[in-house]
């Protein structure tokens, strides 16, 4: 499993239709908060995008700790605490323009797995997918650094109770805000 990034990289290389796209290979720190739960449920998160195939399409890789404060009482949690758990995304995306325009929109859209605590949530991992748009702003032309602002909606496919007497899900889906600083090499 951890050698599927690596991958997904090597393949779009090898397959990218010139050089000048061999550069388009991104990587991004970036602070994420989800709007139906904030500030509850936030988290810090690594991003990697593979080179555009065709000069279009590439290839999404992301990685986020996340924290939720427990808010709702029920036999498991006695009070406000801080459960962490994980999210794990790999997909598509897509953007216009080259990686020194100034401003560069793209897509996303792919599969998610949410790792929760064991001993904490009835089960250790919940699969969904997530969907979304981003703009990437460069400080200068060229610039090999940005930020980038995104908005994404995420939704699981099962509930993620915490445990049998809880009647609502209480994270890790809706919409979702992240912004960070992202480097193209």
């Amino acid at each position: 499993m951890k050698y599927i990034p690596f991958f997904f990289l090597i393949f779009s290389t090898l397959f990218a239709d010139n050089i000048s796209k061999l550069n388009n290979l991104s990587l991004g720190i970036k602070f994420n908060i989800n709007f139906l739960q904030a500030p509850k449920d936030f988290s810090l998160g690594l991003e990697v995008n593979s080179p555009l195939l065709f000069g279009t399409v590439g290839l999404n890789f992301e990685f986020d700790y996340a924290f939720l404060r427990g808010s709702i009482k029920t036999n498991i949690i006695k009070k406000e605490e801080i459960f962490n758990y994980y999210t794990y995304k790999l997909g598509i995306i897509t953007s216009t323009g080259d990686k020194f325009d100034r401003i560069r929109p793209y897509l996303k859209l792919g599969y998610l797995m949410v790792h929760t605590p064991d001993e904490v949530f009835m089960k250790p991992f919940y699969n969904g997918i997530y969907g979304g748009f981003g703009i990437n702003i460069n400080f200068s032309n060229p610039s090999f650094l940005g930020i980038f602002f995104e908005t994404m909606a995420i939704g699981i496919f099962e509930e993620i109770y915490v445990d049998e007497f809880t009647t609502r899900q209480i994270f890790a889906s809706g919409i979702n805000f992240a912004f960070g600083v992202k480097t193209f090499f």
